[in-house]
């Protein structure tokens, strides 16, 4: 305000206000206040500080965007030295009680909100309509939080996922041999790029638990400490355990249903619910709320990449307009420019945002990962069997996942949840999942039961909690044993 009176305001302006005073004494009250706003806003950041805490209310998930911002520029900066992203980034010391907001950030803010919405409007109108009704829609706005937050930490996630992604294909790049350098852009590793690759764990399909607290283990304890600062989300998860309603409704239901054996001859009954968090402190809330804020998270994770493959980059001969967010989205490795524009198909049709991604910066190597070294970040089809028994693991890009399950929930997805299908009648577990939005329903109360699907039917949920792909890690494990894979637990590891 300060600044617009002395520099901007037009002088009629300041003549119109002045002639309101009607003694000496208003003119210097008047000249004395502009001149103590200005004192009191550049006081300690004393305004920015004010802006911070409307943005946190204005905003959803204000505080994970300011992370996001934070760890993407991160990687950024690792980008303009040449160097791959750090491995192992402090992201609290990215949160806002470390350090605030400056007025750059504050303005990034409002632009990661428009990049969420128009994040939130793709993942919402690519799902299968068969699934998503029109009243799902309808409720988008009460989802609207869920979703950015979700949002937010998949990019927190990317950021920090880059370094240690990145980190054997830099190598390789400065490597003397030239079919190691052309692991970056090759269409189809060979034998020699695998083992090359294979030196990492990260690109391992079997990793010690060591090795996975090496990788992930600084990551996932900011996720869980995250997830369970939400004060308020405690609190209605607590409510919903304490009165037996909503999402405290469906777990108790699921641990007392009385299942018909010979109806249910060769279904997948529902289990005694897998999720449990260590820790006399922590309640079954608790971890429910930890497990449905995680597999959202993977949802977006995994929405991402089929987005990815379909990111609108800016023609080279139309120069850049507007403002971007300097953001690592999920699968891209690396920093990114994601800006916004309107896009009308035709004369009558309703304006639709389209994303547009451009590399950050020519150090970066993220946007130019070929598909050969894509294809084995990506594989859905990672799996062991033995006779009748078989275990589906996540691709190498999603082991994060399997690693916070075991280690803070004591649990994993189902064996059976990252099975593919090309084609026949049964439709894919993971693929059933994807194409339904209820993971972001929000709990109505009393009539909200969650629906623990048999056969990885999703299409009749009500509301899903995250454990609907489940189970118990003991469970995982002893078939594991039974394939004779070997089986460490990521629990013990600290």
């Amino acid at each position: 305000m300060a600044d617009f009176m002395s520099a901007s305001a037009p002088a009629e302006l300041l003549v119109e206000i002045l002639s309101y005073s009607t003694t000496k004494a208003d003119v210097l009250a008047f000249a004395l206040t502009c001149k103590h706003m200005r004192g009191a806003w550049e006081d300690g950041g004393a305004g920015l500080r004010c802006a911070w805490n409307l943005i946190q209310d204005e905003l959803p998930a204000a505080e994970l965007a300011l992370v996001a911002i934070r760890a993407g520029q991160v990687v950024a900066d690792a980008e303009d030295a040449s160097c791959s992203p750090p491995k192992d980034i402090q992201l609290t010391q990215l949160e806002s009680e470390h350090r605030s907001p400056n007025g750059t950030e504050l303005v990034a803010l409002y632009d990661a909100h428009e990049l969420a919405l128009a994040i939130a409007a793709r993942l919402t109108r690519d799902n299968n309509d068969y699934y998503f009704d029109d009243s799902m829609r309808k409720d988008l706005t009460d989802r609207q939080p869920a979703i950015h937050r979700a949002i937010y930490r998949s990019f927190i996630v990317s950021s920090s996922l880059a370094g240690i992604y990145m980190e054997p294909v830099m190598e390789a790049l400065r490597s003397s041999d030239a079919e190691i350098q052309a692991i970056l852009s090759a269409e189809r590793l060979s034998h020699r790029q695998l083992d090359f690759l294979e030196q990492y764990p990260a690109y391992k399909d079997k990793t010690s638990a060591k090795d996975n607290h090496e990788l992930f283990g600084t990551l996932g304890d900011w996720l869980l400490d995250n997830i369970l600062s939400q004060g308020a989300l405690r609190e209605d998860m607590e409510r919903s355990f304490t009165l037996g309603i909503g999402y405290g409704k469906g777990c108790q239901a699921r641990n007392q249903q009385n299942w018909e054996p010979e109806y249910y001859e060769d279904w997948d009954l529902p289990s005694p619910c897998p999720v449990k968090l260590s820790g006399d402190e922590y309640t079954h809330a608790d971890a429910h709320l930890v497990a449905l804020e995680l597999v959202r998270t993977f949802w977006v994770c995994r929405k991402m990449l089929d987005m990815g493959w379909c990111w609108d980059t800016r023609p080279d001969d139309q120069a850049e307009t507007g403002t971007y967010s300097l953001l690592a989205p999920f699968g891209w490795f690396g920093a990114a420019r994601m800006a916004l524009s309107m896009h009308t198909a035709g004369q009558d049709s309703v304006p639709v945002p389209r994303i547009h991604v451009d590399a950050y910066s020519p150090g970066g190597k993220g946007d130019m990962i070929g598909d050969g070294l894509w294809k084995s970040l990506v594989n859905f089809d990672i799996y062991y069997e033995l006779d009748d028994e078989i275990v589906y693991v996540a691709p190498l890009l999603f082991k994060l996942f399997h690693f916070f399950l075991r280690r803070h929930l004591q649990s994993d997805f189902k064996t059976d949840f990252f099975r593919h299908e090309d084609g026949g009648e049964v439709y894919a577990y993971l693929d059933s999942f994807m194409d339904n939005l209820e993971i972001f329903a929000t709990d109505d109360g009393e009539d909200a039961a969650c629906y623990y699907p048999l056969c990885g039917d999703f299409r009749y949920a009500e509301f899903l909690d995250g454990t609907d792909v489940l189970t118990t890690w003991d469970q995982v494990r002893d078939v594991r044993r039974r394939l004779g894979l070997h089986v460490e637990d990521d629990a013990d590891e600290s």
